[in-house]
């Protein structure tokens, strides 16, 4: 493009880093949901389990969404087309169409993650909420992590923000000690599992780099720079999942959702959107 090669371009190189980084983080997903059985360990990994299913979903779908737009025409192709004219065969649109199948099957994604709030995280805090304990000064975890100083204060940032989500979520049952009534703030939830799903993600990516590195395993340093780079769009993610939360959990009117999607299924009196359209 204008006599540069694609891969010196700083948003192709970003994209690029960015697919490198989520495929680390859904490889350490699924070691870590599979220690118990890997390992014989004897401990509870059925959250690890449940939530790796969202988690790998969702990733490969950005992955693939991601991979499409880098190949832009010849990503739309599909791979049949391609081998007619002698193009290598990369069946890139049908990976979009898989991936955004695994989001559906064995359970749509917004709905595993109801579930999983309501069956998994809000389990410790009903019938009476868990007092979540003040994390360590410093934390044992950090001193002993062989991470790099930016992956060191990514850890810091989980533990930071894990104790703050047990926080909330002690909060949430304090205001709703009815659980039928929290569980009927769904979009609540919903954000919730979402929070979860990436400070769990971060931590096990974090800590596979630094197994990589105290293990001297090979590519070790890429490890460590994947992680960086995972950490760094996820935490941006939970930032946003956090504000969503404060206005979700709110008590004050907000946006109103019900009213819009309620009278547009009623098909009730003349509506601004296109009939044509639709």
């Amino acid at each position: 493009m204008d006599g540069r090669p694609l891969g010196e371009y700083e948003e192709i190189q970003r994209r690029l880093a960015d697919t490198l980084a989520e495929t680390f983080a859904v490889e350490s997903v699924a070691r870590a949901a599979l220690l118990n059985e890997d390992q014989d360990l004897g401990r509870n990994t059925a959250f690890e389990q449940n939530v790796a299913k969202n988690i790998a979903s969702v990733v490969a779908g950005r992955v693939a969404d991601r991979t499409l737009s880098l190949l832009a025409a010849e990503g739309y192709e599909t791979a049949a087309s391609k081998k007619r004219r002698g193009a290598p065969a990369l069946p890139v649109e049908q990976a979009v169409r898989d991936v955004r199948n695994m989001r559906i099957s064995g359970g749509v994604d917004f709905l595993i993650d109801y579930w999983l709030a309501g069956r998994n995280i809000l389990s410790y805090y009903y019938p009476e909420p868990d007092e979540p304990q003040a994390p360590a000064a410093p934390d044992a975890s950090l001193l002993d992590a062989d991470l790099t100083d930016r992956n060191r204060a990514h850890l810091a940032a989980v533990a930071e923000e894990t104790h703050r989500f047990g926080l909330t979520c002690r909060e949430l049952a304090r205001r709703h000690p009815d659980r039928s009534a929290l569980a009927a703030r769904q979009r609540v939830l919903v954000l919730l599992s979402r929070i979860s799903a990436e400070l769990f993600t971060m931590a096990v990516v974090l800590a596979r780099a630094s197994g990589m590195t105290r293990t001297a395993a090979p590519a070790a340093e890429d490890g460590q720079h994947l992680a960086d780079l995972y950490c760094e769009a996820a935490r941006h993610r939970v930032a946003g999942h956090l504000r969503q939360l404060r206005d979700a959990a709110s008590d004050e009117e907000g946006a109103d959702y019900a009213g819009q999607s309620t009278g547009w299924l009623s098909a009730a009196g003349p509506h601004p959107l296109s009939e044509d359209l639709l």
